[in-house]
């Protein structure tokens, strides 16, 4: 089964968007319905100008399946330390029986690693968290997402 890209979900949602709106017309006065029809235009035109981006990325992240990467660098296999304040977090990539990887954050199961070139993400489900970055031969430097709330996340290989 084939997994949708995150922007080929971000597409659909901007798909319902613009439906919902176009369904949405009713009965409504001509500077209404002049207003909608401007709305209407300026939503497709984002729509396809972010189609374009989206293509353009085709080659971002992409996971081959939850949990699981295939042909990943050798140097990312470890333990990796870093710290939020007071909080200290361990990362632990590590491969499988047939060479995939997996990965846990404190423990916690990490999922949908994605890594392609020097760029690598993966999601923390459990706690609703997403961090995403590069990768160097010792750091991985980012952003921990987590809710509403952002900010930088950075790990040295231990």
């Amino acid at each position: 089964m084939r997994v949708p890209q995150f922007y080929e979900v971000r597409v659909y949602i901007l798909l319902l968007v613009v439906s919902k709106a176009r369904m949405d017309t009713g009965a409504a006065t001509g500077a209404q319905d002049a207003l909608k029809r401007r709305y209407m235009k300026r939503m497709w035109i984002l729509l396809f100008a972010f189609a374009l981006t989206a293509s353009a990325q085709q080659s971002a992240l992409t996971p081959v399946q939850p949990g699981i990467v295939r042909v990943v660098p050798a140097f990312l296999i470890g333990d990796y330390a870093g710290s939020m304040g007071p909080l200290q977090i361990h990362l632990q990539f590590s491969t499988v029986n047939n060479g995939d990887i997996v990965g846990t954050v404190n423990g916690i199961k990490v999922d949908r690693i994605a890594v392609v070139g020097n760029m690598l993400s993966f999601r923390v489900p459990a706690i609703g968290a997403t961090w995403t970055g590069t990768v160097d031969n010792c750091s991985l430097t980012g952003t921990w997402r987590q809710g509403s709330q952002t900010q930088p996340l950075n790990f040295r290989k231990e």
